[in-house]
């Protein structure tokens, strides 16, 4: 298994460093489509009950503050970071990477995903 492991990373490690001389944009994209994968993989499937802990009670907020608003998480990955705030009018994660996040489960979320960068918000 460790022999295994240690291929994949010599693997991504080449990949990446290809990647890097066609562009800095392209690593980064292939060594987070990497770790999603890998966590994919490693889960089954990519949770998501942690992310209202973090919109909530983590800042002092109560679920009813997000009631009829629109939720935005720029760069969201894979997760469905929203999926908890069904009381919002509107869940949207921006993310670069929607297309190949649909690959590992995305699509089964019920938010909206916003395929662009940060930089070029639609």
């Amino acid at each position: 298994m460790q022999t295994t492991n240690r291929m994949l990373r010599w693997v991504m490690v080449l990949f990446s460093r290809i990647a890097s001389k066609r562009s800095p944009v392209n690593r980064k994209e292939f060594n987070e489509l990497f770790y999603w994968k890998g966590r994919k993989e490693a889960e089954g499937v990519l949770s998501n009950e942690h992310y209202k802990y973090f919109y909530t009670t983590h800042f002092g907020l109560d679920e009813a503050y997000y009631r009829h608003k629109v939720i935005l998480d720029i760069g969201c990955g894979p997760r469905g970071s929203l999926e908890w705030a069904s009381m919002a009018s509107r869940r949207i994660g921006l993310d670069p990477l929607t297309k190949e996040y649909m690959q590992l489960g995305a699509n089964l979320h019920k938010m909206e995903y916003i395929d662009a960068p940060s930089e070029n918000i639609p």
